[in-house]
């Protein structure tokens, strides 16, 4: 059985609780460790903290949106290869991504499938 040094780590970047412990949920189920985060404010010390494997990043968040967060993370050498994933309810979401640098978007509402292969496209559980 892995311990938990060795499983992947999602950290999600939502202030909707429902939403993100939905998501803990579902990718607990698939073998991800999870860590939420619901103020933009601290993202960079969660991300300096538990170094995650990929981030899924809310747009609308308190403290600092998840455009500002996202542009911020993938000007740093130290963040920039941490694959962040988009999730809104946005029409306009796939241009943000692209003006961002993010690496992939989750169109709310999402279907708990489709978060399973887009966190599995960018990090294998362990």
């Amino acid at each position: 059985m892995p311990t938990q040094k060795t499983k992947k780590l999602v950290l999600v970047v939502e202030d909707d609780s429902s939403i993100a412990e939905l998501i803990q949920i579902v990718l607990q189920k698939h073998g991800y460790k999870v860590k939420i985060c619901g103020q933009g404010l601290k993202v960079e010390e969660m991300v300096r903290t538990y170094q995650p494997t990929i981030i899924l990043m809310d747009l609308w968040i308190p403290g600092i949106d998840g455009v500002k967060l996202t542009k911020k993370l993938k000007s740093k050498t130290r963040t920039k290869t941490i694959p962040i994933i988009l999730i809104s309810a946005q029409n306009y979401l796939s241009k943000v991504v692209r003006s961002v640098k993010a690496d992939g978007f989750l169109p709310k509402p999402f279907d708990l499938d489709e978060l399973v292969k887009i966190v599995n496209k960018y990090c294998k559980p362990a």
